[in-house]
């Protein structure tokens, strides 16, 4: 059966669920991912399976959904299906760029200045009366309006009919000479015409397209001018008698020097000591995009909408929701997040992780999510190949606003 697919972000549950109620009382379904996300299942898939199957999206619009990357990613595949988008405006804000978007459709209800439920019952007015009937099926459109009964009244004069048949008789004449004259025209301005048509391709070819937006675009293209002051960047270490200690030298002073210089724009902020320094401001390059995307996700996802909520810290919705976040960031990029440090022909250093990224959530002992942990491999070539798993512990720092590298843990 076909429904109503509502989006909305966490904090804004109560509200998303009444309007949910409130439609299903009127005889519309719904599909509300706190009720309908069943234990157990794996949540990623129940949202795009619901949004596929889905007949048009109800956005609940707030100061929450305004910032909710959750929210956002159900939109744009909303949008990407073409499905009916209807924001349902609860709160009078300035919307963000990216939300501006989504919001700039025609079917916009803003009841931020009267109750609920008479703006649930504008809501049902507005998606039974959908100006798009392809979009919204049954049983939505329920009362849709019947035919026009066929007149059976004959007609009132034999001189009507004498006229119509005098009138068309006219038009078929104007039409058989209007279409010998164009033929003649074609004809004779064949040549013309084919040179003018590919003249008018070159001219779209080369006109200017540089103020069309490009929408698909998620974050700027790096220069390769970046990878390269990161290799010349790195400082030489002198090695020691003992191979193993050079190695692991590099892995804790080197790399993470190496780390900051990718991952931080402002070059002030680089410290040597791999324990203090910040995994944050993020270039996206190829080296970086995966962890940079921790940052987009859970700096922000996670972080604002679910450490509101620590009750639901321990269920497994929660972690598969913060999960799903970065699942979905990581599949637009490679397979294995990699890169190699190359120090003169005979060491090197490889620091890789899996794709999805495995990640374990880090609680507090009052069970609020306290960090994230990271689980990598760091392979170190010199006179063996060296393997070893590191999990590294990245705790969020409200002063900073992000979260910040503060060890390894077993």
């Amino acid at each position: 059966m076909s429904y109503i697919y509502i989006s909305y972000a966490p904090n804004d549950k109560l509200v998303a669920e009444e309007v949910c109620q409130g439609l299903e009382q009127r005889g519309i379904k719904c599909f509300v991912s706190s009720r309908d996300v069943k234990l157990g299942q794996n949540y990623g898939e129940a949202i795009l399976n619901a949004i596929e199957n889905c007949m048009a999206m109800v956005v609940i619009f707030s100061s929450n959904s305004n910032s909710s990357q959750q929210v956002f990613r159900e939109l744009s595949k909303a949008t990407e299906k073409d499905l009916t988008i209807i924001p349902f405006i609860v709160e009078e804000i300035q919307p963000s760029k990216s939300m501006e978007y989504y919001l700039s459709v025609p079917l916009v209800l803003n009841v931020s200045n009267e109750p609920l439920e008479q703006g649930i019952a504008k809501l049902e007015s507005t998606i039974r009366n959908a100006e798009d009937p392809t979009h919204i099926k049954s049983p939505i459109n329920q009362h849709s309006p019947s035919p026009a009964p066929i007149s059976n009244k004959k007609s009132s004069s034999p001189t009507i009919i004498l006229a119509i048949t005098i009138v068309g008789c006219f038009l078929v004449i104007v039409i058989f000479i209007s279409m010998i004259t164009v033929s003649l025209l074609k004809y004779k301005q064949n040549t013309n015409g084919i040179v003018h048509h590919i003249d008018s391709s070159t001219s779209m070819a080369d006109s200017d397209t540089s103020d069309i937006p490009d929408i698909l675009a998620t974050q700027d293209t790096p220069t390769s001018d970046v990878t390269k002051n990161i290799e010349t960047s790195l400082q030489d270490v002198e090695k020691s008698s003992d191979p193993i200690n050079d190695k692991y030298h590099f892995v804790h002073s080197t790399l993470p020097v190496g780390e900051n210089l990718t991952y931080t724009t402002d070059v002030n902020k680089i410290e040597v000591i791999s324990n203090s320094y910040q995994k944050a401001e993020f270039i996206s390059t190829d080296a970086s995009v995966c962890l940079s995307n921790i940052i987009d996700s859970l700096g922000w996802s996670a972080y604002e909408e679910y450490y509101k909520d620590p009750e639901n810290i321990y269920s497994d919705f929660h972690e598969s929701y913060i999960k799903e976040d970065l699942e979905y960031y990581i599949k637009l990029s490679q397979e294995i997040f990699e890169h190699t440090w190359d120090f003169d022909n005979d060491f090197s250093i490889k620091y890789k992780a899996k794709n999805p990224l495995p990640i374990e959530l880090a609680l507090n002992p009052e069970g609020k999510l306290d960090g994230v942990i990271l689980e990598v491999d760091i392979v170190i070539t010199a006179e063996e190949v060296i393997t070893k798993k590191h999990k590294y512990y990245f705790k969020y720092v409200e002063k900073d606003d992000r979260y910040r590298y503060v060890g390894e843990v077993e």
